[in-house]
């Protein structure tokens, strides 16, 4: 099962204080996970995680998801950042973020509808986020 993998579930699994901390783990387990995400998103996390937890669970976390076997990073050439501008624009009402954004490019490329988020910017988008409900964290 491929699914977008966005900041806040990378965050939730990391920081045992998330208060989505059990639900991203479990999710995490899934049998035949397949997480894609591009280097706009693992460098929001790294920021997200080192200014809440210091260097080295922000390095460790992000270390651990660019080697190993379940997250996929996809990396924004010129044209992917086109797209992205192009994505924010087309959703001009919603305050969605550029690594956001890039999600959104992304699963419309790899034709993925589900997104392992917390974000609600997404949804607006169209993306059904798994493994529940939630805000940003």
């Amino acid at each position: 099962m491929d699914v977008l993998l966005d900041t806040g579930g990378i965050a939730a699994t990391a920081l045992v204080r998330d208060q989505w901390h059990a639900e991203a783990r479990q999710f995490a387990r899934t049998p035949g996970l397949r997480l894609q995400t591009t280097t706009i998103v693992v460098g929001e996390a790294y920021t997200l995680l080192r200014r809440r937890s210091g260097y080295e669970l922000g390095r460790r976390s992000v270390r651990a998801l660019v080697t190993g076997q379940t997250v996929r990073v996809h990396h924004v050439d010129a044209a992917f950042d086109r797209d992205i501008w192009a994505t924010i624009d087309e959703f001009a009402g919603v305050p969605l973020s550029y690594a956001d954004a890039s999600l959104v490019v992304l699963g419309r490329r790899l034709r993925i509808r589900q997104a392992f988020a917390f974000d609600e910017d997404l949804r607006a988008c169209g993306l059904e986020l798994v493994p529940g409900q939630g805000e940003p964290v």
